[in-house]
């Protein structure tokens, strides 16, 4: 009987000795059960400690180690901008082809030359008009303003003949200005002259009448005392009048003098007036004239540079429609056709809609693509930048999903001296990152559920 109920005996005993030893106290042990005890190896009893302790430090880190919780999708790498076609706008002949198919060009890099010689010619035309404009606005303008030419060491050796007759035109021109004033100024000082002969013979006159008076009054007494003849006072009379008339005369002349002096200076005005005005609307009529071989020479110029025909992005060479060098391109017919590349990507990805609901424009995310090993060359960082607004079926129309697009903080992996190129239409995963949890959450998670989910069916 003692044999028999050992074992349940024994086990007891061990329980109630982790228990604190109630057990032992409450049920007295046979001697030879509490022998076993007292035996047991200590080993037992510290590899249970040592269970115990684990799964309460497992259960202590669970709860306050915290992971990423992550909403899955898969996408591709698709263009930011859409594929830019090249094109010209003239078309011609091709002269030279830079680039080939899958190339990867930069902006502003040439891909096709074409023969610019009708455009080149019609520059050079243009160019010389332009600059013989240049100078006869120039050669007005000095002319205005009544300063010397100012032509510069360029345009004397672009058109050094424009430049000689444009020189020849303004030394004639002042020259035949300068001999009409010069003219008109003789005639003023003539004019002057005239003036003040006037005025020096009024002077004269006033001066004679004034003694003529003078001695006609003393004369007058001596013929009442018989002194001279009646006579030579009427003669001293007679004088008077005369110095009289000639007085009024000259007092006349000296407006008309200064009439002419002032007709002759309005003269000389109004040649420079007209020479002036004349050199006004020669220089508005210049100055329309280079407007306008200003502006036929830079559209000329815009041709020519239209020639070289550039990318105008950075991109790859998705297709070349030009492979002939001699060829002729249409107007406004397509080139190329350039996928960019920017400095970051775009990735487009498909959602469940279950998985939407916490989603929202700058989470953070981890984007993978399958042409290179995560493990090895890892992924790319991201933002979530765009959700789409309802849900899209796949052509087959059995998957729902929703389209999201993330952009990427670098367009490569790798480093920068070694990229590895991202390329439009690559496949990756994303890993959006919507919150955080412990590991114990995530643990207890599908219990939560059941039990939230259970005993409720029908």
């Amino acid at each position: 009987m003692l044999l028999k109920s050992g074992p349940g005996r024994f086990k007891d005993a061990i329980l109630g000795y982790f228990k604190g030893g109630d057990a032992l106290d409450d049920q007295p042990l046979p001697e030879v059960e509490k022998a076993l005890i007292d035996d047991a190896p200590r080993i037992v009893r510290l590899t249970i400690w040592g269970v115990i302790g684990f799964f309460v430090f497992l259960l202590l880190w669970a709860h306050f180690a915290i992971i990423d919780e992550v909403t899955k999708g898969e996408g591709k790498a698709i263009p930011s901008s859409r594929i830019q076609k090249i094109q010209n706008l003239e078309g011609g002949i091709v002269a030279q082809i830079y680039v080939h198919e899958g190339q990867i060009v930069e902006a502003g890099a040439p891909l096709v030359r074409l023969d610019d010689t009708r455009f080149a010619s019609n520059v050079g035309e243009t160019e010389a008009d332009r600059v013989a404009m240049e100078l006869r606005v120039e050669r007005l303008s000095a002319e205005i303003d009544n300063r010397p030419l100012n032509i510069t060491e360029a345009a004397r050796k672009a058109v050094p003949n424009q430049v000689s007759n444009e020189e020849s035109l303004y030394q004639s021109r002042r020259q035949q200005l300068s001999d009409e004033i010069g003219g008109l100024q003789q005639q003023l000082v003539q004019r002057q002259q005239e003036l003040r002969e006037f005025g020096s013979k009024q002077e004269q006159y006033r001066n004679s009448l004034n003694l003529l008076r003078q001695e006609i009054g003393m004369s007058e007494p001596l013929v009442q005392q018989g002194a001279i003849s009646p006579v030579e006072v009427l003669r001293l009379k007679r004088s008077e009048v005369e110095t009289r008339g000639m007085l009024d005369g000259t007092t006349l002349a000296i407006p008309r003098a200064q009439a002419a002096i002032n007709e002759v200076q309005r003269k000389i005005d109004e040649t420079r007036g007209k020479f002036r005005s004349e050199a006004l609307a020669q220089l508005n009529e210049a100055r329309t004239n280079l407007s306008k071989a200003q502006a036929t020479s830079k559209g000329l110029e815009d041709r020519v540079s239209r020639t070289m025909v550039s990318s105008p992005v950075r991109g790859i060479v998705k297709q070349m429609l030009v492979n002939t060098v001699g060829g002729v391109i249409q107007p406004g017919s397509d080139i190329a056709e350039v996928v960019p590349l920017d400095d970051t990507l775009l990735v487009e990805a498909k959602i469940r809609p279950q998985d939407i609901a916490f989603l929202h424009p700058g989470q953070e995310a981890m984007i993978k693509f399958t042409a290179y090993d995560y493990t090895i060359y890892g992924g790319l960082k991201g933002k979530l930048e765009q959700i789409g607004a309802d849900t899209v079926q796949d052509e087959d129309k059995k998957n729902t999903f929703y389209i999201i697009k993330l952009r990427t903080d670098r367009s490569h992996l790798g480093t920068d001296e070694k990229p590895l190129l991202i390329i439009p239409g690559m496949v990756a995963s994303v890993d959006i990152i919507t919150g955080k949890k412990s590991i114990l959450s995530y643990l207890l998670k599908p219990i939560i559920k059941s039990r939230a989910e259970a005993m409720h069916e029908r």
